[in-house]
């Protein structure tokens, strides 16, 4: 199955006037994360263990991305310390000042790839981005390639499209039409939105799913529209 990796990082969100409180002296901190099982598995491997070594309190939120973590920070009304982001976020909400810079004299990055390591964010996870479709109206003739997902012809039905991490449905659509993996970043998101290169490069295949109408957007994953049955094939 064709699948594309993409990494997510932990960025320390507030004010840059604020003060910055060591963990180990604070009596609680906020942490926000995706939810259901993904933040379940945290709750074990992560919070829970860090708050019981700690001797703190760790409450936990949910996170829509880094538009919640602006208006945040914009509106002087942070209420998280730490949240969760796509690299794509912690790199952009970096470049406007959002974050707090990180102290790697008290955090331990050793055994991280040095690319992971910035002055404000540090990637912690790699997610798959894979091609999925419904047996039930394909059967097992369903699309293998992501050029196949954009065959509305081939294959008919609406498709589910990451709704938050805009950065994955350009890959796959710069991967769909034969751009090598090794020259697809960095990703020209501007190209895909600018009407005016609607025809040039990869990019055609976005503007024809909205053409058409089989575009669907479902939130972060397509597995949702799948298991509603509002979507065929999705990633």
């Amino acid at each position: 199955m064709t699948k594309r990796l993409f990494i997510h990082g932990l960025a320390i969100a507030g004010l840059l006037a604020s003060a910055a409180v060591p963990a180990s002296a604070a009596d609680t901190i906020t942490v926000a994360s995706w939810g259901g099982t993904y933040q379940e598995a945290q709750t074990k491997a992560f919070f829970d263990p860090t708050a019981k070594e700690l001797g703190i309190t760790i409450k936990q939120d949910t996170t829509n991305g880094l538009d919640d973590v602006r208006l945040q920070v914009t509106g002087n009304a942070v209420k998280w310390d730490i949240t969760e982001l796509g690299a794509d976020e912690c790199a952009r909400g970096s470049k406007e000042g959002l974050f707090e810079k990180l102290d790697y004299n008290v955090i331990d990055k050793t055994g991280i790839n040095p690319k992971l390591v910035h002055d404000d964010w540090v990637g912690i996870s790699y997610t798959s981005v894979v091609l999925i479709y419904r047996t039930d109206v394909f059967g097992d003739k369903g699309p293998k390639t992501w050029a196949d997902f954009w065959n509305v012809e081939k294959f008919p039905g609406r498709r589910a499209l990451s709704g938050s991490q805009a950065t994955e449905t350009v890959s796959v659509a710069a991967l769909a039409k034969g751009i090598p993996i090794d020259k697809v970043y960095p990703v020209d998101i501007d190209g895909a939105l600018q009407s005016g290169r609607q025809d040039q490069g990869s990019y055609r295949c976005l503007v024809d799913l909205r053409r058409t109408g089989h575009a669907a957007r479902q939130g972060r994953r397509g597995r949702y529209g799948q298991a509603s049955g509002t979507a065929a094939p999705a990633h």
